[in-house]
């Protein structure tokens, strides 16, 4: 056996010089490349991305796959050259928000990236809109996947944490700066004030639709931001346009919840059921089995919205819609 037999060398960064070299090296000494990116970047062509043109990255995985190259996301935080050694250092991520998009976000992470040292922090208790079941599953796989959680903190800002990198996910704010700057009512969410045919209170010739609508059916009460809501509603807000053209009165919304849907990774969720106003029910599924159905929930809003653009009639298979 030979010393080229037995090399083991690293290449610190995924640029043109560090790709070239390693791929090089490839097949003939193991390799390992060290970057914390997932992607190369032709640098070359930023101006050209900075003007609205395609994607300048390029997935590693594709090219090292077939080099043979072992590709390491971490950030080199000291290189001893007298023992050889490169030490790294995966960074710290800190998810701000404990509701669906902050748990989502922190297992995804964690489960690409286990080298990562990973956080949620919440200002209450991490996901309050689930049952005390689905919590605690919640809990366990995050603690399996490493993820620290937490509670009952109050972070004023991300300047308030100390991490390398924060994802702030405590809030969602709708989109009405202009509708406000219009003189349409708004609430203390600052989500449109309407009926119950999605017609602004204070300008009834304005509909409408999706996060930016406050809407609420006597059935539900007041309907949350999120998909499952902003699909129905949209359909609802069309239908209430059409009747007020033709001279009839719009009608009031009639939309009724049934679940909650998460993701924990990709080989585990949670299926939480609710009753029609959004309150959890004891009942959930959990596992793979959760995370196929959000996958495939998924999946059908897409393919709804397309389907509906060509088969308008086809809107009635949207769930939820009465």
């Amino acid at each position: 056996m030979t010393q080229l037999d037995e090399a083991h060398v690293v290449v610190l960064g995924a640029g043109y010089g560090g790709l070239r070299a390693a791929f090089g090296l490839a097949r003939k000494v193991r390799v390992t490349l060290i970057d914390p990116d997932d992607s190369f970047t032709e640098r070359v062509r930023l101006h050209e991305r900075a003007a609205g043109r395609e994607d300048v990255r390029h997935a590693l995985w594709p090219l090292l796959r077939a080099s043979g190259v072992t590709h390491l996301s971490a950030r080199v935080s000291r290189i001893d050259t007298a023992s050889a050694e490169v030490h790294t250092d995966g960074g710290r991520l800190t998810v701000v928000g404990g509701g669906l998009t902050g748990i989502e976000t922190a297992a995804e992470l964690a489960e690409s990236h286990p080298e990562w040292e990973i956080r949620l922090v919440t200002g209450g208790k991490i996901a309050p809109s689930v049952s005390r079941r689905g919590r605690a599953h919640i809990r366990s796989v995050l603690t399996d996947l490493g993820v620290a959680i937490e509670e009952d903190r109050q972070i004023a800002g991300a300047a308030d944490v100390d991490s390398d990198l924060v994802v702030w996910s405590a809030s969602m704010v709708p989109n009405t700066e202009i509708a406000k700057a219009a003189g349409l009512a708004v609430d203390g969410l600052d989500r449109i004030t309407v009926d119950a045919a999605l017609r602004s209170v204070s300008h009834p010739k304005v509909y409408v639709a999706g996060d930016a609508a406050a809407a609420y059916t006597t059935v539900s009460g007041p309907l949350r931001m999120a998909c499952a809501t902003a699909l129905p509603v949209g359909l609802h807000a069309a239908r209430s346009v059409v009747r007020d053209l033709r001279g009839l009165e719009p009608l009031p919304l009639k939309f009724s919840y049934s679940a909650q849907c998460m993701s924990l990774g990709r080989r585990d969720g949670l299926l939480q059921f609710v009753a029609k106003d959004d309150t959890p029910r004891d009942r959930i599924v959990t596992g793979r089995a959760a995370a196929l159905v959000k996958e495939q929930i998924i999946r059908t809003t897409v393919r709804t919205i397309s389907m509906t653009a060509r088969h308008p009639r086809t809107a009635r298979l949207i769930p939820g819609v009465n």
